[in-house]
Order: C-alpha cells, then sequence, then structure tokens
C-alpha cells in the first residue's frame, strides 16, 4: 500500500480513531441484519481514506453472502471465504445496513 504523505497521514489517523456501534435489526434461521456505524470523529473532508475491515463469523453458520446498503463504493454484495468477508470502509459515520446471508 502507498500513497502520498497527505493520505498516509490521514488513514494513520483514522485506523487509530476508528470506532462502531452496531444493532442487530432481526434475525431467523438463514439471515442476520445489523445497523452499523463506522466512525472516527474526525473531519470528514480531511480524513476520507478507506479502512480495510474484514469480519470473522462464526462457521457453524455457514454464512455465504453479505448485502450491504447503501453500497461501498458501488458493491452491495460480498462472497464470504472462509468464514471471513473483506471490505473497505471510510469511517464517516455513516449508517449502514449488513445483512448476513446463509
Amino acid at each position: 500500500w502507498g500513497g502520498n504523505l497527505e493520505n498516509v497521514t490521514a488513514y494513520i489517523q483514522e485506523k487509530n480513531f476508528f470506532s462502531y456501534e452496531s444493532s442487530l435489526i432481526y434475525s431467523n434461521s438463514n439471515e442476520w441484519k445489523y445497523e452499523i456505524k463506522f466512525k472516527d470523529d474526525l473531519a470528514n473532508e480531511i480524513y476520507d481514506q478507506p479502512l480495510t475491515l474484514e469480519f470473522s463469523l462464526n462457521p457453524e453458520i455457514k454464512i455465504t453472502t453479505l448485502t450491504v446498503d447503501p453500497p461501498i463504493d458501488s458493491k452491495s454484495t460480498y462472497e464470504v471465504a472462509n468464514n471471513k468477508v473483506r471490505l473497505n470502509v471510510v469511517p464517516n459515520e455513516k449508517i449502514y445496513s449488513f445483512c448476513f446471508h446463509k
């Protein structure tokens, strides 16, 4: 990973201040839906670098896909591989709907 000094500095700050809030909205035997807010409490017009997040999922549940609304970088469906899903998110205090599907 490379970038100019400004982007690298912003990335480090966002990584250091990163946090999230999540709430389970509903679940059944085939899907689990959460509202998730990724945040860093920094000025979004300056700190706008995406962070790579990896979700490790319980292998007993056998999740196959994750759908995200609103889409992240125009992508709304993510495949789960080896019980993990990875995506890049800008922690800009936006609320996302994450739905994990069997």
